[in-house]
Parts: structure tokens; C-alpha cells; sequence
């Protein structure tokens, strides 16, 4: 069974092996293919009352729990919205019109009247619940149907508004991504920390920052890069990033992939706030080996530069070589070396970034690499803050052009990107 849950446009779709066709009754009705017997009760009696067979699959007990009659017609007396003909029934008008007669519709526009007539204080776009459930419906069903332009927003934007902002130097938004093999939990503790330490000099200037956490490389659905939610959102705080990286799996091993490429890709099309500086953090311990199924490293590095418009900061399995009397190296961007004595960073053009999976992504990103054995968590919290406000403060005039973009999976998104002839 897999659940997939659309937290923006509230649709949850519920899929099952077809193992199983004709062998269910419930809630979700018989998954025989026929419609005429999905309220079927648990006495094996056909009902047409919706409130009859919700009720029947009631499993407290408790008289409370049962919906009332009373309670589901709720109703203003105002009319349904005239969009609900429209989007339903009107074979001229209605972008669904190419699957009426093959996938059933009155089910949703019954939906869709009841939805714009209630007594909401968001009636007003009411009919984007049915409309957005009846696309996760006709997809589930094999057929290529796109998100309704006019129900998908970013924040009070429609899709298409342009304008242009300002990098702001205080708000900060991170995303950690965090290999999940076998050999990264001995540094499990110590990477809690140094985000522990980073976020404590973020709070000490003032800065304006969330964190996001992407997992890859671990065993089984572990193994493909994935979001981890943190409390309901994908960005939380501190806290919520700590308590979550504390309770990660970390049993990756053998044969299976290590595809940071695929977490870089992932964090990419996350949500940012439009004048928020990107931070990508990376935390590995084994070499990168691609996903049968995943990005190629051409992909990640066009979503990474071009669509996040993210720093790249990689914590990984590598030897640096020691300056001589400037202590242990800890690890370089494009333009400065970090050593255990020179922990705001010297600038060097003598020392080259290190050859590896990521160098290229480094270099064009403007981050940075550093060892993932630093022994003090507090020392590499520092030459990673150092790092990361090098790269706000190159940011910090340069003007981004945004646009709200429509997406396939109906939750559209601000694409902001960076140019130096960009006035704002």
C-alpha cells in the first residue's frame, strides 16, 4: 500500500497492489472496478447514504463520534459557485472535459457545491478542493491531466507574477542533507553539534534562519533521497532539525546507492522564501554512487546553481594537506583555506580544491569542502559560519528576478535567480 498525503492542495490518494482488486471493503470502497457497490456496508447491504456508510465504518463505538445529520448540511442557503459547472459538467469550457464519460465527475461537482456553499470564511475558492482532488484522481487513473492554473498560489502571487528583490543578509535558509550509511552515524553526534553550535552564531547575529533535512543512502525506501518532515512542515527550527537527525536510521550498506546527487536535486526544489540565502550542507561519509533511477550529476548541478541558486558546503571522508606553520587544514572554499589556526580563513590561490564527486558543484556554487573528521564539533561550526556569511556577503547587492512557476504536482513555487545587471 503506499499513501500519498498533498498537504497543499489536501488531497490524500490511497494506492494498493492490484493483488488485491475485488478484495476490499470499506471506506474506500471495493476496488473492483465498479461504482455501484462502493457503499457497501460491513452487513454486506448496499446503502446510498453517504452519512449511513461513514458512520457504519465508525470503529469507537461512541455515539459521539457519528455524524449528524444536522452537522453535514451546514449549509448558507447561498448558491454554489458557477465554477463547479464549469469545471465538472461543461465539455466546451472545462480542462477536464477529454476524460468526461471515461472517469466519473459527479461525485466531485456534488463535492464542489457543497464546498462553495458552506458557511466558510474561504468559500470564496472553494471549488479548488474538488478541482485538485478530481487531478489527483484522473492521474491515479493513468491520464494526463495538469493542475487548474487559477487554483495553485504561492502566498497571495498567481502564477506568472514577476518581480524583483534583494538577497536579505539576515535571512538565512538551510538544508542539510545527511548520508545515511552505516559509517556516518560515529559522526552522527558530532554533526547534532555542529549545527547546534552553527545555529547558536546565527542567534548571536541576529540572523533570520530555518532548516530543512534530506536523507539519503540508507537501507531500503531509506535508500532514495527523501524529505524528512520536521514537526508538519519541511523547514522547522533547530530543535526539530537535532531531534529528528537523532532519531535517523543509518543502516545503508553493500550494493545499495549513495546518491547525494539525487539529495542535492531533492533539497533544490524545496520552497524557499523568495529573499533568503540558500545554504546546502552535506554530510558524507562514503563515496557518491548514483541511483539506477536518479538525477544525472548534469541535472543536480543546473538545479543546485540555476533553480536554488544555493552554496554548496560538503562535509566529507577527504585528506587535506597541512600548510606548513598554519596548522591542520579543515577544509577550503574557492577562495579561502580554514586551518585549526586560522579559523576565520586566509585567502590562498595556491591550494586547490580537492579532487572529488562534488568539486565542480563546489566551485560553481561558491562553497566550500571541509574534512568530516574535525575532532572539536564547535571548530567546525566556526570555519562553516565563516564560510557561509563569505558567501551572504558576496550575495548580499546582487538583485534576484523572481517568478512564480506552476509545477506538475500543483504546489507552485517562486524561482528567484541572481544576476549582477539585475536592478532592483
Amino acid at each position: 500500500m503506499k499513501v500519498k498525503i498533498d498537504l497543499k492542495n489536501v488531497v490524500t490518494t490511497i494506492s494498493v497492489s492490484g493483488w488485491h482488486q475485488g478484495k476490499l471493503q470499506g471506506l474506500l470502497g471495493t476496488n473492483n472496478m465498479e461504482s455501484y457497490d462502493d457503499m457497501t456496508l460491513p452487513t454486506g447491504k448496499i446503502t446510498t447514504s453517504s452519512l449511513e456508510f461513514i458512520n457504519a465504518y465508525e470503529t469507537t463505538g461512541n455515539r459521539k463520534c457519528q455524524i449528524k445529520t444536522q452537522a453535514a448540511k451546514a449549509l448558507c442557503g447561498k448558491r454554489a459557485s458557477p465554477k463547479c459547472a464549469k469545471f465538472f459538467m461543461d465539455e466546451k469550457t472545462s480542462p477536464f472535459a477529454s476524460v468526461f464519460g471515461t472517469l466519473e465527475t459527479q461525485a466531485f461537482l456534488e463535492a464542489c457545491i457543497q464546498d462553495t456553499v458552506e458557511c466558510r470564511k474561504n468559500n470564496i475558492q472553494g471549488y479548488c478542493s474538488s478541482v485538485n482532488a478530481f487531478v489527483q484522481y484522473a492521474r491515479a487513473s493513468g491520464f494526463k491531466v495538469m493542475h487548474v492554473e487559477e487554483c495553485m498560489k504561492h502566498g497571495q502571487r498567481s502564477i506568472g507574477s514577476e518581480w524583483t528583490t534583494k538577497n536579505n543578509g539576515k535571512q538565512v535558509d538551510v538544508v542539510v542533507m545527511v548520508s545515511q550509511r552505516k559509517t556516518t552515524k560515529a559522526y552522527k553526534k558530532q554533526i547534532e553539534k555542529i549545527l547546534s553550535h552553527l545555529q547558536k552564531t546565527f542567534k548571536n547575529d541576529k540572523m533570520d534562519t530555518r532548516y530543512s533535512l534530506v536523507g539519503f543512502g540508507g537501507e531500503g525506501i531509506r535508500e532514495k533521497a527523501h524529505t524528512y518532515a520536521l514537526s508538519d512542515k519541511v523547514f522547522g527550527n533547530i530543535a526539530e532539525l537535532v531531534r529528528e537527525i537523532a532519531s535517523m536510521a543509518f543502516n545503508g550498506k553493500g550494493s545499495s546507492s549513495n546518491d547525494a546527487y539525487s539529495a542535492i536535486l531533492k533539497a533544490s526544489r524545496h520552497h524557499f522564501r523568495p529573499s533568503a540565502n540558500r545554504e546546502f550542507i552535506l554530510f558524507n561519509s562514503e563515496p557518491h554512487t548514483s541511483h539506477p533511477y536518479g538525477p544525472t550529476f548534469v541535472e543536480s548541478l543546473y538545479s543546485l546553481t540555476k533553480e536554488a541558486g544555493a552554496n554548496l558546503f560538503v562535509f566529507d571522508d577527504i585528506k587535506l594537506k597541512n600548510l606548513y606553520k598554519k596548522g591542520r587544514t579543515l577544509g577550503l572554499t574557492t577562495t579561502k583555506v580554514f586551518t585549526s589556526k586560522f579559523m576565520k580563513g586566509f585567502e590562498s590561490s595556491k591550494y586547490e580544491l580537492p579532487t572529488s564527486a562534488f568539486k565542480e558543484m563546489i566551485v560553481k556554487s561558491n562553497g566550500g569542502i571541509f574534512t568530516n573528521t574535525i575532532q572539536r564539533p564547535k571548530d567546525a561550526s566556526s570555519i562553516l559560519y565563516n564560510a557561509i556569511t563569505d558567501s551572504i556577503k558576496v550575495n548580499q547587492d546582487i538583485c534576484k528576478s523572481c517568478v512564480v512557476e506552476k509545477t506538475w504536482y500543483g504546489s507552485p513555487r517562486a524561482m528567484c535567480k541572481s544576476s549582477v545587471r539585475q536592478t532592483c
